[in-house]
C-alpha cells in the first residue's frame, strides 16, 4: 500500500484550518461525531503550546463526488466542494482538527451563522468513540463543548481552561481563537497594556508565535478504491476497524441510496431497548452475512453491489430503491425477531450477551428460515414455540463451548449455516466432541463466567433486567476481600442490596422479599452468613454454582471433563 501515500506536506496550523473554512479540505460524512473529553481537547492544546507533536493527519485525494461532507462544525458553516476534482477529504485526525477548528475560530456572528439549532448543527454523539486515531474518548460529549480560554495568571501547564458558565472573559483570561488572529491577539493586548499588564501581553504574544509557527505533517492517499481506503483505516485505527468500514460503506452510498439513515435510525433504536452493541457496524456485519461476505474482511465493492449503490448504479432507480427497502425491512425484522428470542432466554440487552455474533447469526438464520415476507408470523406464540426451544439449545452450547472466541469470518459463515440447519431440522445444535473443560476460577470478564450468572438469575426478570441495564456494574462480591476468579463470590444485585442481606442474617432477621442478593443465595451460603462466616458463605456459594453449571451442560447435552 505505500505507492497509494506521498511523502508529508508539512502545512502550518493556520493554513490547515483554512483548508477547512474554504472548502479545499472537506470532512467526509462517514466520520463519527466528536467525542472527545474536555481534557483531551485541553491536552492538544498544550502540546502545541509546549512545541509537542500532535501526530500527522490523513486525507484521501479522491475524483469521487459521491463522498458526503459535513457541512457545519458546531455554529460554523462549512463550504460545499469545488466543481472540480479531485477532492481532499480528511480519513484520519477528525477529533485533533475538529478541536482546533472550534478552539482558534472566533464564533460567527448571528447574521452568518447557519439557519438550524445549535444541536442539528454540533457533530457531538453519545454512540461510539472516536473514528479517526486519538487514543481514547471514553464518553461522548452530552453537550457542545465549551470554549477554550487561556489563563494569563496560570502555570504553563494550566494555561488553557475550560469557560465557565456565564461568566464573561478578562483581560486576563482570553479566547485561545486570539492566538491565530492578528487583529484579536492586538486587541487582546491593547486591553491588557490600558491595565498595565505588560508581561501578560508579551506572553499571549510569545503563545501566539508558537501556534502560528506550528507546523502539521499532511500524509495524501491517492486511490480510486474504497477497499485501500478500508484497509488504511483498519491499520490506523486498530480500535474501530468495522466502524470505519461501515461509516465508509453509508458515505459511498449517499447519494444512491440511504443506507446510513436506516442503520442509525434501527440502531438508535436498539439502543434504546438497551442493545447499545448493535451499532451501524454490526448492522453491516449482519448485511455482509446475508450476502455470504466475510465479516472481517473489506467487502465495500461487493456490498454496494448488492444493496444497489455501486458504481454502476444510477441516481433514480426505482426498483433499487425498492429492493433495498426490502432489505433494510427484513434487517430491522430479523433484528428484533432475534432481540425477542434472547429476551425470553433471559439476555434482555448487550451486557448480558456473551457474543455479539450470537444475535447476528440469530437473525440471518431466521431471515432464511422463515418463509419469503413471513418473518412477522416467526414473533407469533405458535411459531416461537417451535423455534425459540431448538435456539436455546444452540445458544447455551456455542456459549459454554466459546465457539465464538477467536472466530474467523468463515466460523461465523459455518456457524450460520449449523444454525439454519438446527431451525429447519435438518441437523442437531451441535456435533464433534461436546466437552466443556473444567473450571472453577474464571475471570470475570469471561464468557463462561457470563453464562453462570444468566444461569444464576434465570427465573428472575428483575436481576436480567438490573444485568441488561447495568452492565459490569449489577455484578458485585459477596464478600470484596474473596478472590475475583471464584465464581460463587459474584451476584447480580448492587452493594447496598448485599451488605442489607449480610446485616439483616447476621442479625437473625429474614432478608427483604425485594432483594436481588438474597434470590440468589444458596441456603448454605445464608446459613454462613447468619454465623458471620463469609469465607464459608463464597465457599457455599462456589459449590452452589457449580452445580447450576453442571445442570446447565447436562441440559445443553454436553459433557463437562473431569480434572
Amino acid at each position: 500500500m505505500a505507492d497509494l501515500f506521498d511523502q508529508p506536506a508539512i502545512v502550518k496550523l493556520g493554513a490547515l484550518l483554512d483548508n477547512l473554512r474554504t472548502g479545499s479540505l472537506l470532512i467526509p460524512d462517514f466520520q463519527r461525531r466528536f467525542v472527545w473529553t474536555d481534557e483531551q481537547r485541553l491536552n492538544l492544546l498544550r502540546s502545541i503550546a509546549d512545541g509537542l507533536p500532535i501526530g500527522s493527519l490523513l486525507v484521501w485525494s479522491s475524483n469521487d463526488p459521491d463522498v458526503a461532507t459535513v457541512d457545519a462544525l458546531g455554529p460554523h458553516a462549512l463550504p460545499g466542494r469545488a466543481a472540480q476534482g479531485p477532492w481532499l477529504y480528511l480519513i484520519d485526525g477528525l477529533q485533533r482538527l475538529t478541536t482546533l477548528f472550534l478552539a482558534l475560530t472566533p464564533p460567527p456572528e448571528e447574521r452568518h451563522a447557519p439557519s438550524r439549532t445549535p444541536q442539528e448543527l454540533l457533530p457531538w454523539g453519545d454512540d461510539g468513540g472516536p473514528f479517526d486515531d486519538d487514543a481514547g474518548a471514553e464518553t461522548a460529549a452530552a453537550e457542545p463543548p465549551r470554549r477554550i480560554l487561556i489563563d494569563l495568571n496560570a502555570t504553563a501547564d494550566q494555561r488553557f481552561v475550560l469557560e465557565a458558565r456565564h461568566t464573561r472573559v478578562s483581560p486576563t483570561r482570553v479566547p485561545a481563537e486570539v492566538l491565530l488572529s492578528r487583529r484579536a491577539l492586538y486587541a487582546a493586548q491593547k486591553a491588557l497594556w490600558a491595565e498595565s499588564k505588560n508581561r501578560e501581553a508579551d506572553a499571549i504574544e510569545a503563545l501566539a508565535d508558537r501556534f502560528q509557527d506550528y507546523q502539521v505533517p499532511v500524509m495524501r492517499l491517492f486511490t480510486s478504491n474504497v477497499e485501500d481506503v478500508a484497509r488504511a483505516f483498519a491499520r490506523i485505527n486498530s480500535g474501530g476497524t468495522k466502524m470505519t468500514e461501515a461509516d465508509l460503506a453509508a458515505a459511498l452510498a449517499y447519494r444512491r441510496l440511504p443506507l446510513a439513515q436506516e442503520l442509525d435510525a434501527l440502531a438508535s433504536s436498539l439502543r434504546e431497548a438497551g442493545w447499545h452493541d448493535i451499532d451501524r457496524g454490526a448492522l453491516l456485519d449482519l448485511l455482509k452475512l446475508r450476502f455470504g461476505l466475510d465479516v472481517y474482511r473489506s467487502e465495500l465493492p461487493a456490498l454496494l453491489e448488492q444493496l444497489g449503490a455501486g458504481r454502476g448504479a444510477g441516481a433514480d432507480a426505482p426498483e433499487r430503491r425498492a429492493r433495498f427497502n426490502v432489505i433494510i425491512d427484513e434487517l430491522s425484522r430479523s433484528v428484533w425477531l432475534a432481540v425477542a428470542g434472547l429476551q425470553r432466554l433471559g439476555v434482555r440487552g448487550s451486557h448480558a450477551l456473551p457474543y455479539r455474533f450470537q444475535l447476528l447469526v440469530l437473525a440471518e438464520a431466521l431471515r432464511r428460515y422463515s418463509p419469503p415476507g413471513r418473518l412477522g408470523h416467526l414473533r407469533t406464540q405458535y411459531a416461537m414455540e417451535r423455534w425459540l426451544p431448538r435456539v436455546e439449545l444452540w445458544f447455551w452450547q456455542t456459549t459454554l463451548l466459546e465457539r465464538f472466541t477467536g472466530a474467523t469470518g468463515r466460523t461465523i459463515m459455518v456457524a450460520l449455516d449449523g444454525l439454519v440447519g438446527v431451525l429447519t431440522g435438518e441437523s442437531s445444535p451441535y456435533s464433534g466432541q461436546a466437552v466443556v473443560p473444567s473450571r472453577r476460577h474464571q475471570r470475570f470478564g469471561a464468557v463462561r463466567t457470563r453464562a453462570r450468572l444468566l444461569a444464576l438469575i434465570a427465573d428472575d426478570e428483575v436481576a436480567q433486567e438490573h444485568l441488561a441495564l447495568a452492565g459490569p456494574d449489577a455484578i458485585v462480591r459477596i464478600d470484596p476481600a474473596a478472590p475475583k476468579e471464584l465464581p460463587g463470590s459474584w451476584l447480580v444485585a448492587t452493594r447496598h442490596d448485599v451488605q442489607e442481606v449480610r446485616d439483616a442474617l447476621s442479625a437473625g432477621a429474614p432478608p427483604s422479599r425485594t432483594s436481588l442478593a438474597a434470590r440468589q443465595l444458596s441456603p448454605a451460603a445464608k446459613g454462613a452468613l447468619a454465623r458471620g462466616d463469609v469465607a464459608a458463605a463464597v465457599e457455599a456459594q462456589c459449590a452452589h454454582m457449580e452445580e447450576i453449571e453442571r445442570r446447565l451442560i447436562r441440559e445443553a447435552q454436553l459433557e463437562l471433563s473431569e480434572g
